[in-house]
């Protein structure tokens, strides 16, 4: 779905960081992204979103992160993101508390009305 550029690579006090562009194969609202992710965390830590025209629309941050288990594995996740509309000065925060990873869910929980 998407096509990615520009990995640029570098290591800050022994961490890995990558910067890449990722850009939609198909129509969209971003005419690109831009993510940074580490070989810490081994997931994005911010993404530059980009309107159409290419001007840079949005930001998301990922903060607090913390390490998950599930059965063997270990995975990291932020469990704060802050969301800055560049160009409208809005900003949206999500943030988790008590967070469980690896937790097996009915289907029964996805449907419509259980949403609401």
């Amino acid at each position: 779905k998407y096509t990615y550029k520009d990995l640029k690579k570098e290591t800050i006090k022994g961490i890995t960081n990558w910067t890449y562009t990722k850009i939609s194969k198909e129509k969209s609202g971003y005419s690109k992204q831009v993510i940074f992710s580490n070989s810490h965390y081994m997931t994005a830590t911010k993404v530059d979103y980009y309107d159409r025209g290419g001007k840079l629309l949005k930001t998301s941050t990922f903060k607090n992160f913390k390490a998950y288990k599930v059965n063997t594995k270990t995975y990291w996740k932020a469990n704060t993101i802050i969301m800055k509309n560049i160009q409208t000065k809005n900003t949206s925060t999500l943030t988790w508390k008590n967070r469980k990873v690896g937790v097996k869910n009915s289907k029964r929980v996805f449907e419509k009305r259980m949403l609401k």
